[in-house]
């Protein structure tokens, strides 16, 4: 695990800030690079999973696009998660 990615979060790190060219979150970013340990990491913290870049496409899209099926899968199973708790 990244040390500093944990001492950000513990310290209230804003998960949802973003790249200042593109406006991808940190999960779109470790979903991308495929940093399974970062994305799963994110996503215990809270990290939204439908967050959207300056292109529309959120961090499973990236992921689907870099043929990272891991993390689409991971990302498919917080997503339903995220879903059903908004419903309950």
């Amino acid at each position: 695990m990244e040390p500093k990615l944990t001492v950000l979060l513990k310290n209230r790190a804003d998960m949802e800030a973003r790249h200042p060219e593109y406006a991808q979150a940190p999960l779109s970013l470790a979903s991308e690079g495929e940093h399974e340990d970062v994305t799963r990491l994110l996503l215990a913290q809270g990290a939204k999973v439908d967050a959207t870049d300056s292109q529309g496409r959120a961090a499973r899209v990236r992921a689907i696009d870099e043929a990272h099926d891991e993390i689409v899968k991971l990302l498919e199973t917080y997503q339903g998660v995220q879903i059903s708790l908004a419903y309950a």
